[in-house]
């Protein structure tokens, strides 16, 4: 794999390291970095930030934001609607507490509100969560139980329509993947992909597609040698059919492995070199960086960002990573 990586090295001024954190894409210059947990696991007080990509600043956003903001959390998610213009952070956990709100950040106004839901939603962490017209799709997450049972994951599919501020469930068909947390889910062409997670003691390696159209799972048959085992890693459309996925953590150490999943040949292809962040690591986050727009054009992802993460050995990260997408596909 050619190419140089851009590692820009934290500052006075920047994020601590943390993991567990949400970042989003607002639009071709703007990514927002919301919550996460860092060294001796406590919750990041610097909960938010905004990165500017093109000048490659970091600052905080709590100046920016009022109103009802988000409780300090870690394995939350944050979906950004491009036609509302807003971010919705929903679920998370912090300590024992856990969480099934939907907060709003208006990124015109820059205001927090709270969302009065209708339906219900239970308490997930580590969940995905995927826009796709307008409505938030949130999959498995691992939520409470009653004292003294375990946590438990969940296998639901749960979707929010924002206009009418709404929890449904809806009529599926197919093979659902088993229950499952710290998965990754990526939306191509109408269909949603799950890759991997975990529901103590198994981590899984294998692939759900959810057919937006009809919305019908299936196993996905893959050709090539499948990543090992994992959660917690991330993954990020590099093409209109093509998804990376990059370390995690197998149960019993981070890894800083990379694969690239081609969804129509159906084949994982292994991606050697030093582009990627050497150190094994999980729960960062990693996603793709549109292009600017043009008359005709829609946004096309362009590079890719990583921020944060941890070794799971008590190192939390605060780098940013920048690579071309050019470059990884040019192997």
């Amino acid at each position: 794999m050619k190419g140089q990586v851009t590692q820009q090295k934290a500052k006075s001024g920047d994020p601590t390291g943390r993991w567990g954190h949400a970042l989003c894409t607002i639009d071709s210059q703007t990514v927002i970095l919301i919550g996460g947990q860092g060294t001796r696991m406590q919750f990041c007080k610097d909960s938010m930030w905004k990165l500017n990509t093109e000048n490659k600043t970091w600052s905080p956003v709590e100046t920016l934001a009022d109103g009802s903001s988000p409780e300090s959390r870690t394995g939350h998610t944050a979906a950004f609607d491009p036609v509302r213009n807003r971010i919705y952070v929903f679920g998370g956990s912090k300590n024992r507490k856990w969480f099934s709100d939907v907060h709003v950040l208006d990124i015109v106004t820059w205001r927090w509100s709270i969302v009065e839901t209708r339906g219900k939603a239970p308490p997930l962490s580590y969940h995905s969560c995927s826009v796709f017209r307008g409505e938030l799709f949130v999959f498995g997450g691992v939520s409470p139980r009653p004292h003294p049972q375990p946590d438990g994951c969940s296998d639901s599919l749960y979707i929010f329509d924002p206009q009418y501020e709404i929890w449904y469930q809806p009529i599926l068909s197919g093979n659902k993947p088993a229950a499952r947390s710290g998965h990754s889910a990526c939306l191509l062409d109408r269909k949603l992909y799950f890759f991997g997670g975990w529901d103590t003691p198994v981590c899984f390696n294998d692939i759900h597609l959810l057919d937006l159209g009809i919305m019908e799972f299936s196993l996905v048959a893959v050709n090539g040698s499948s990543p090992t085992p994992r959660c917690w890693h991330s993954a990020a459309s590099v093409s209109d059919s093509r998804f990376l996925i990059h370390g995690g953590y197998d149960g019993n150490q981070a890894l800083n492995d990379t694969y690239l999943f081609n969804t129509v040949t159906k084949t994982w292809t292994t991606l050697v070199g030093n582009s990627l962040p050497c150190s094994p690591r999980a729960g960062y986050s990693m996603l793709s960086l549109p292009g600017v727009k043009g008359d005709t054009e829609e946004y096309a992802p362009t590079e890719l960002l990583i921020f944060g993460g941890g070794d799971n050995e008590g190192h939390f990260y605060s780098d940013t990573v920048r690579l071309q997408i050019s470059d990884i596909l040019d192997y």
